[in-house]
Protein backbone atom coordinates (compact mmCIF):
# COMPACT_ATOMS: atom_id res chain seq x y z
CA UNK A 1 0.00 0.00 0.00
CA UNK A 2 1.51 3.40 -1.08
CA UNK A 3 1.07 5.74 2.02
CA UNK A 4 0.84 9.39 0.65
CA UNK A 5 3.04 12.17 1.70
CA UNK A 6 1.73 15.26 0.76
CA UNK A 7 1.02 15.99 4.10
CA UNK A 8 4.51 17.24 5.05
CA UNK A 9 4.38 20.22 2.48
CA UNK A 10 1.26 21.57 4.67
CA UNK A 11 2.79 20.96 7.77
CA UNK A 12 4.70 23.72 9.67
CA UNK A 13 7.18 24.03 12.36
CA UNK A 14 6.15 23.78 16.36
CA UNK A 15 6.78 27.55 16.92
CA UNK A 16 4.24 28.08 13.51
CA UNK A 17 1.64 25.49 15.18
CA UNK A 18 1.53 27.04 19.03
CA UNK A 19 1.84 30.60 17.24
CA UNK A 20 -2.03 30.86 17.61
CA UNK A 21 -1.94 29.84 20.76
CA UNK A 22 -2.98 33.52 22.73
CA UNK A 23 -2.92 34.64 26.56
CA UNK A 24 -5.43 33.54 28.83
CA UNK A 25 -6.62 30.20 26.52
CA UNK A 26 -7.42 26.71 27.67
CA UNK A 27 -5.68 24.03 26.03
CA UNK A 28 -6.01 20.24 26.29
CA UNK A 29 -2.74 18.30 25.75
CA UNK A 30 -2.82 14.76 24.58
CA UNK A 31 -0.99 12.75 26.97
CA UNK A 32 0.57 9.46 28.10
CA UNK A 33 2.67 8.18 24.50
CA UNK A 34 1.28 10.66 22.36
CA UNK A 35 2.46 13.64 24.63
CA UNK A 36 3.87 16.49 22.22
CA UNK A 37 6.72 17.36 24.29
CA UNK A 38 8.37 19.45 20.76
CA UNK A 39 5.01 21.55 21.26
CA UNK A 40 5.28 22.28 24.78
CA UNK A 41 8.38 23.50 24.11
CA UNK A 42 7.46 25.57 21.22
CA UNK A 43 4.74 27.09 23.64
CA UNK A 44 7.36 27.42 26.50
CA UNK A 45 9.72 29.71 24.47
CA UNK A 46 7.02 31.70 23.72
CA UNK A 47 7.47 34.41 26.60
CA UNK A 48 4.77 36.75 25.61
CA UNK A 49 2.47 34.33 26.58
CA UNK A 50 0.78 34.16 29.90
CA UNK A 51 -2.26 33.23 31.77
CA UNK A 52 -2.42 29.77 29.72
CA UNK A 53 -4.31 26.53 31.60
CA UNK A 54 -3.51 23.63 30.11
CA UNK A 55 -5.43 20.82 30.95
CA UNK A 56 -4.30 17.11 30.12
CA UNK A 57 -4.34 12.97 31.61
CA UNK A 58 -0.63 12.09 32.56
CA UNK A 59 2.08 13.22 30.17
CA UNK A 60 5.30 11.62 29.58
CA UNK A 61 9.07 13.65 29.30
CA UNK A 62 10.00 16.70 30.55
CA UNK A 63 6.57 19.34 32.00
CA UNK A 64 9.00 22.58 31.11
CA UNK A 65 5.47 24.19 31.43
CA UNK A 66 5.36 23.36 34.99
CA UNK A 67 9.09 24.72 36.08
CA UNK A 68 9.09 27.79 38.45
CA UNK A 69 10.45 30.00 35.64
CA UNK A 70 7.31 29.62 34.23
CA UNK A 71 4.70 30.18 36.91
CA UNK A 72 2.10 32.57 36.15
CA UNK A 73 2.70 31.91 32.09
CA UNK A 74 1.02 28.40 32.53
CA UNK A 75 -1.14 26.32 34.91
CA UNK A 76 -1.23 22.77 34.32
CA UNK A 77 -4.38 21.04 35.78
CA UNK A 78 -3.62 17.40 35.50
CA UNK A 79 -6.36 15.24 35.55
CA UNK A 80 -4.09 12.03 36.08
CA UNK A 81 -0.69 12.31 37.09
CA UNK A 82 2.63 11.53 37.80
CA UNK A 83 6.28 11.60 38.77
CA UNK A 84 6.83 14.66 36.38
CA UNK A 85 4.42 16.74 37.36
CA UNK A 86 4.30 15.84 41.40
CA UNK A 87 6.69 18.12 42.54
CA UNK A 88 4.88 21.56 40.95
CA UNK A 89 1.59 19.93 42.27
CA UNK A 90 3.10 20.03 45.69
CA UNK A 91 4.33 23.28 45.65
CA UNK A 92 1.30 24.82 44.16
CA UNK A 93 2.28 25.55 40.47
CA UNK A 94 0.06 23.01 38.97
CA UNK A 95 -3.23 21.82 40.11
CA UNK A 96 -4.35 18.09 40.30
CA UNK A 97 -7.90 17.28 39.65
CA UNK A 98 -9.30 13.69 40.86
CA UNK A 99 -11.88 12.28 37.92
CA UNK A 100 -13.17 9.10 37.05
CA UNK A 101 -11.56 8.61 33.14
CA UNK A 102 -15.52 7.93 31.95
CA UNK A 103 -16.04 11.44 33.43
CA UNK A 104 -13.66 13.85 31.74
CA UNK A 105 -15.41 13.56 27.89
CA UNK A 106 -18.42 15.43 29.06
CA UNK A 107 -16.22 18.05 30.21
CA UNK A 108 -15.27 18.52 26.54
CA UNK A 109 -18.37 18.40 24.77
CA UNK A 110 -20.66 20.30 27.18
CA UNK A 111 -18.71 23.21 26.62
CA UNK A 112 0.24 20.25 21.27
CA UNK A 113 -2.20 15.92 20.61
CA UNK A 114 -0.30 13.94 18.40
CA UNK A 115 -1.59 12.66 15.03
CA UNK A 116 -0.37 10.07 12.78
CA UNK A 117 0.05 11.32 9.37
CA UNK A 118 -2.76 11.47 7.17
CA UNK A 119 -3.27 8.22 5.42
CA UNK A 120 -4.04 8.45 1.36
CA UNK A 121 -7.69 9.17 2.37
CA UNK A 122 -6.26 12.24 4.31
CA UNK A 123 -7.30 10.85 7.60
CA UNK A 124 -5.58 10.66 10.90
CA UNK A 125 -5.47 8.76 13.90
CA UNK A 126 -5.07 9.60 17.21
CA UNK A 127 -2.49 6.82 18.11
CA UNK A 128 -2.00 5.10 20.86
CA UNK A 129 -3.73 7.60 23.54
CA UNK A 130 -6.88 8.05 22.24
CA UNK A 131 -8.49 8.05 26.05
CA UNK A 132 -10.22 11.91 26.25
CA UNK A 133 -8.56 13.73 22.96
CA UNK A 134 -11.48 12.26 20.99
CA UNK A 135 -13.96 14.77 22.95
CA UNK A 136 -11.63 17.72 23.67
CA UNK A 137 -10.61 17.16 19.66
CA UNK A 138 -14.42 17.54 18.76
CA UNK A 139 -15.05 20.57 20.94
CA UNK A 140 -12.11 22.51 20.00
CA UNK A 141 -12.34 25.76 18.40
CA UNK A 142 -8.36 25.65 17.43
CA UNK A 143 -6.54 22.35 16.74
CA UNK A 144 -2.90 22.50 17.01
CA UNK A 145 -1.43 18.63 16.21
CA UNK A 146 1.99 17.24 16.20
CA UNK A 147 2.34 14.55 13.36
CA UNK A 148 4.13 11.45 14.43
CA UNK A 149 4.96 8.83 12.32
CA UNK A 150 5.14 6.46 14.72
CA UNK A 151 1.47 6.61 15.26
CA UNK A 152 0.96 5.24 11.87
CA UNK A 153 -0.35 2.04 11.08
CA UNK A 154 1.97 -0.75 10.14
CA UNK A 155 2.11 -1.52 6.57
Amino acid sequence: MRRDSSWTSRAVSAEEAVSRIESGVKVFIHGAAATPTSLFDAMCRRRELEGVTLHHLHTSGPCRFAVPENEGRFLSVSLFTGPPLRKAIEEGRADFMPIFLSDIPPLFTAGRLQLSPPDRHGFCTLGTSVDTARAAADSARLLVAEINEQMRDPP
